[in-house]
């Protein structure tokens, strides 16, 4: 039995399904006929806890899943069976070790189960496009190369280094929350990145590696230690966005930003409009 359009913000805040008790092969069909891009098994609305007729089937036909098994908990090596998932989403209560190299034609993952129960392998290359993970999911940051195809990168509450993640990766957007052992921009500075998104980042000390990083387009800064200048992001060629809520400038000058034509600034804090910029 499926409960149809129920609102949830995964992985785009789209329309998705959701199944009540067990999977069967008759609500597969039915989720298939509906359009939607994932299905929802969360146990907080009735689902059983096992993939029902899933396995049998073979395939979830490009869609993604969204797995919420709370107390019943997960074995989510039944998952290898399973192809064409596009999407996995793996809530409290997911269990067991899970190997990205499974997923051929997996585009993204999140990973929010608790780390001292699941076990995240990287055996081998997979076209895998955006991972987010809690920091501790990732033992081995160096693995994070066989993802070639990786463009996307999510990290909550990193437990390494920035050095430790691969200098090859193609990384288009990097996103972190609670990250610690992030002291500097310096080797971040090395992706060609379009989007950068910290928050409560409270440790950087030294964001002089910004200056440098001209291919961004996007920069949100939330909760972080204060950026000494403005002057940091005003010689960056691309940027079209710029948002720093509980982030200031020290200096308070943020007169270079008038000439930057950007699109989005949004900034958080006081004393900025007395400046020549108003």
């Amino acid at each position: 039995m499926l409960f149809r359009s129920i609102d949830i913000d995964f992985p785009d805040g789209s329309t998705g399904s959701a199944v009540y008790g067990r999977l069967e092969s008759e609500d597969w069909n039915e989720f298939l006929r509906a359009g939607c891009s994932f299905l929802t098994l969360n146990a907080s609305l009735g689902w059983d806890g096992t993939l029902g007729e899933l396995p049998a089937i073979g395939s979830a036909c490009g869609r993604g899943l969204h797995i919420l098994p709370l107390e019943r908990g997960f074995d989510v090596s039944q998952l290898q069976s399973i192809r064409g998932i596009s999407y996995l989403y793996l809530g409290e209560g997911c269990k067991g070790e899970l190997d990205l190299a499974w997923f051929e034609d997996l585009v993204e993952i999140r990973l929010m189960c608790k780390p001292k129960k699941f076990k995240l392998l990287i055996s081998g290359a997979c076209g895998l496009k955006k991972l987010s993970s809690i920091g501790a999911h990732i033992r081995d940051p160096g693995a994070l190369s066989l993802l070639r195809n990786l463009r996307g990168l999510e990290l909550i509450r990193p437990s390494f280094h920035a050095s430790a993640l691969p200098e090859d990766l193609a990384l288009d957007a990097l996103e972190a929350y609670g990250w610690t052992k992030l002291h500097d921009l310096d080797w971040i500075a090395r992706f060609r990145l379009g989007s950068l998104r910290l928050s409560t980042c409270r440790r950087i000390q030294d964001y002089s590696a910004l200056q440098h990083m001209t291919s961004l387009e996007s920069l949100y800064l939330d909760d972080c230690s204060h950026v000494p200048s403005a002057k940091l992001v005003c010689e960056l060629p691309r940027l079209k966005s710029l948002t720093m809520r509980g982030t200031e400038f020290v200096d308070k000058d943020i007169s270079c930003l008038a000439g930057m034509g950007l699109e989005k600034l949004n900034l958080s804090g006081r004393g900025y409009f007395g400046s020549a910029c108003a």
